[in-house]
């Protein structure tokens, strides 16, 4: 997926943000893009994903509070890319949440 309109929800999924835009808790969406990082898909073109797809969210009665992404390709190592927990502990921390509970 390189443009938005490459981009689909899979089945549920709106239903899935409108249920979880009555909770009290963030929603955030945390994904791997290593498109980014192989040079496949620019930055720029990851956000007007991002942007339109919580444009999509919104409009359908959810909500997404962040998005946050790896950008990095499967051959390099970090501490972002799922399944490493580098971008939940960010998260944790910038938005006040106790990953042990």
């Amino acid at each position: 997926m390189n443009d938005w309109p490459d981009f689909s929800f899979l089945p549920g999924t709106l239903d899935a943000f409108r249920a979880l835009a009555s909770t009290p808790d963030p929603v955030i969406v945390v994904t791997n893009q290593s498109g980014v990082g192989r040079g496949v898909l620019s930055a720029s073109a990851l956000e007007d994903i991002h942007e339109r797809m919580v444009g999509a969210v919104t409009s359908s009665g959810g909500r997404i509070d962040a998005v946050i992404h790896c950008p990095h390709p499967p051959a390099i190592s970090c501490a972002c890319r799922k399944p490493e927990p580098g971008m939940f502990f960010s998260l944790a921390s910038r938005f006040g949440v106790s990953l042990a509970q």
